[in-house]
């Protein structure tokens, strides 16, 4: 870890209406860590005690066959004020916190990305902090063999949560079972829901399998992201995904977006015919006022 940023930490204090402060490390472990133990418990990373927003991506090598955890989480508790976590990527042994790494009061919005829901939110539920986290993103970085910490840590979470992001997606890339991990029977009080489906194929009935077990009134707004290149397949059940969508179940529901996740791959080609299944499809949200379409 080059000492200069640990330097100039007493120079960044001056800073102090910095909110959003992202972090891109590339930590090689040797055999002299006194720089990198500086950087991550007194130095650099003290210099902002107002941060609200942290993005973090971590890359922690070895130096010949070394391999040593870095205090990562330690790190994370020198920002006092943080509201809200954004991890990247976390690649490489991080050290289990100390029973002084005590998180952030104000810690409520996560966002964890590869490698990281497993390590963030199991110390997380080592503080009883979890009751406080009201929004959480977890897209596809769920391993098989993090399936059960991060099952026992939404099920802490449970009503507090209010918005959810997942992704459809991790069963297919580390066979997770789904509706397994993702029970949302456990929270009542999500006011905002995100799903992203497979890629390269639409699994409307998985996604109706998640949303059958959905009972949230507070709902107001729910996003499909899909391959919707494929909506007008005649085997896709849109007759049921409009009956679980409906006001008796979700009264304050305002927006219900579908969202076409485009490449060069996967371009729509024929947008008004789409549209125009999509809303014949779904005549109750249709009429109701509250479907989006984005098939650009």
């Amino acid at each position: 870890m080059t000492p200069c940023f640990n330097e100039i930490a007493s120079d960044l204090r001056l800073l102090k209406n910095v909110r959003t402060l992202k972090m891109w490390l590339r930590i090689v472990v040797d055999r002299d860590r006194s720089n990198e133990d500086t950087f991550f418990r007194t130095g650099f990373a003290t210099a902002f005690p107002n941060v609200t927003h942290l993005v973090l991506t971590c890359y922690c090598g070895t130096y010949e066959s070394h391999t040593q955890p870095v205090p990562l989480i330690e790190m994370i508790c020198l920002f006092p004020a943080l509201r809200s976590l954004h991890i990247e990527k976390i690649s490489g042994p991080v050290a289990d916190p100390p029973a002084s790494a005590v998180p952030p009061r104000g810690l409520h919005s996560l966002n964890l990305g590869f490698d990281s829901p497993s390590t963030i939110l199991g110390w997380l539920q080592s503080f009883n902090h979890l009751p406080n986290v009201d929004s959480l993103i977890l897209l596809p970085t769920i391993r098989s063999n993090q399936f059960s910490a991060v099952r026992r840590a939404l099920q802490q979470i449970g009503g507090a949560l209010h918005h959810l992001e997942i992704a459809a997606r991790i069963k297919w890339f580390y066979d997770v079972d789904l509706l397994a991990l993702f029970d949302l029977t456990l929270h009542p009080n999500l006011r905002t829901l995100l799903i992203r489906d497979t890629p390269d194929r639409l699994n409307l009935a998985e996604l109706i399998s998640l949303l059958t077990l959905l009972a949230s009134p507070s709902l107001e707004r729910i996003s499909l992201v899909a391959d919707l290149s494929l909506a007008m397949d005649v085997n896709l059940d849109w007759t049921t995904l409009d009956g679980l969508l409906s006001p008796v179940r979700f009264p304050h529901l305002k927006d219900v977006t579908l969202m076409h996740e485009h490449s060069e791959h996967r371009i729509i080609t024929n947008v008004d015919d789409t549209a125009a299944f999509l809303r014949t499809s779904l005549p109750s949200l249709a009429g109701s006022g509250v479907l989006g379409l984005n098939l650009g």
